[in-house]
């Protein structure tokens, strides 16, 4: 038997950007890679970088388990698997690392079955599993995109940027699951809330679209999920005030947080700084990132295994 090995490479993600709750999402130069290759014995996963210790090495691993939906689905059954994880985005940051997990998983397994899956079912296949497109659609296509569901299928655009950027991430150092930070959200939201984020959506894609950081200060602004969401980290709200005092064109929380996107043409590391010791007031350390805007989307290399 010729075992063969495909390698997948993901970008972390950004989500909603703002007031594009569950709608939009943006790929950027933070990778994990995930390398899946048919072996004749018991199936073997191990994890590397971020996860390590934390992340399960058996078939409840989420690389393995989208794995196995797309093996299921085109009637492909592998002997066994072997499964190595190279993490480089931190787990429960608001960057998408469960997104890079399903990808990663569903790739690899079409690619071993001899790629009967086009990238629209992946996308279909890796909704279902994650819940929400946002994440999973720029993790795909890579860019920035704006993400819907139609009659059960996930739909996507991509956005035509006038010219490449820069964003900057900072993540304080505070443990945040996305059930949480969903949990805090409210069942209902007034009228005018609605209003609000729809207004700012439709200045968010064009400013966007055109590069005006002016109109980005305005878009970015949101009342559906971030007054809600600020007060589970400290210092997340103070922080995302400082940056916008420091200059900043706009800030979010990334994902359901805790880290938090800025966009800016420049003063990156001046605009870290300020997040960083906004955060430290409140007892949290940082990680943080000035990132480029990915484009590719996630990337599959196949070679024989040795």
């Amino acid at each position: 038997m010729t075992n063969m090995r495909t390698t997948v490479t993901v970008p972390a993600t950004s989500a909603n950007l703002g007031p594009g709750f569950d709608t939009l999402g943006m790929a950027v130069s933070l990778h994990n890679r995930f390398t899946i290759t048919e072996i004749d014995g018991e199936n073997q996963i191990t994890v590397r970088g971020h996860g390590d210790g934390l992340l399960p090495n058996d078939e409840t691993n989420l690389v393995y388990c989208a794995a196995e939906r797309v093996f299921r689905a085109v009637g492909y059954r592998p002997v066994g698997i072997r499964i190595d994880i190279e993490n480089r985005i931190p787990v429960e940051s608001g960057l998408g690392s469960s997104s890079t997990a399903i990808v990663g998983g569903m790739m690899a397994a079409n690619v071993l079955a001899g790629s009967p899956m086009s990238q629209l079912d992946l996308l279909d296949f890796a909704n279902e599993m994650e819940g929400h497109p946002d994440n999973v659609t720029p993790a795909i296509f890579g860019g920035i995109t704006v993400s819907a569901v139609h009659q059960g299928q996930a739909i996507h655009y991509p956005l035509n940027l006038a010219q490449p950027f820069k964003v900057a991430i900072v993540l304080p150092q505070y443990r945040l699951n996305t059930k949480e930070a969903r949990a805090a959200l409210p069942s209902m939201i007034p009228f005018k809330d609605a209003v609000f984020n729809v207004s700012r959506i439709a200045l968010l894609i064009r400013a966007l679209e055109t590069g005006d950081y002016e109109m980005l200060a305005v878009a970015m602004n949101d009342q559906l999920h971030q007054p809600y969401r600020f007060k589970l980290v400290p210092g997340l709200e103070y922080a995302c005030h400082a940056v916008r005092n420091a200059g900043a064109a706009g800030v979010a929380i990334s994902g359901s947080g805790p880290g938090i996107v800025i966009f800016s043409p420049d003063n990156h590391d001046a605009l870290i700084r300020t997040a960083s010791l906004s955060f430290g007031q409140a007892g949290l350390t940082c990680q943080s990132w000035i990132l480029d805007l990915d484009t590719k989307g996630a990337t599959v290399e196949m070679t024989v295994a040795g």
